[in-house]
């Protein structure tokens, strides 16, 4: 998995990198029980501080993406049997402002419904 970076992006690195972990996980490339790379190894690869690398981490693991182990380091949690509440409501309040910005923009609810889905089969199978 390669990760790009967008210096010039609003958004801060360590949430790049977040973000694209989960992608990577929910497109198969990280399977239950992969190995991530060490937070050095990492951090040199992408050439920012070990702190963003390690942020990012702890964002993973806190939405129980991964665990954390002393020895192993970052691995691929498997992915839960059933969505949980806090997940859902957190799904929420995230797509919301996606929602009203695409109203806002005049995208209809069978496109904004249309593009969600696209998004998300990009993904892959389940």
């Amino acid at each position: 998995m390669a990760i790009k970076l967008d210096m010039a992006s609003p958004v801060p690195l360590y949430m790049q990198i977040k973000n694209q972990i989960v992608t990577a996980i929910a497109s198969g490339d990280y399977e239950a029980g992969a190995r991530l790379p060490s937070v050095r190894a990492l951090a040199e690869e992408l050439e920012v501080n070990m702190h963003t690398v390690n942020k990012a981490y702890l964002m993973l693991k806190d939405e129980e993406y991964i665990t954390l182990d002393r020895r192993k380091g970052g691995v691929v949690s498997p992915a839960p049997e059933k969505t949980d509440e806090a997940f859902v409501k957190k799904l929420t309040a995230e797509l919301l402002p996606a929602a009203a910005g695409a109203k806002c923009k005049g995208m209809g609810r069978k496109e904004f419904r249309k593009l969600c889905t696209q998004v998300y089969e990009s993904l892959g199978e389940e």
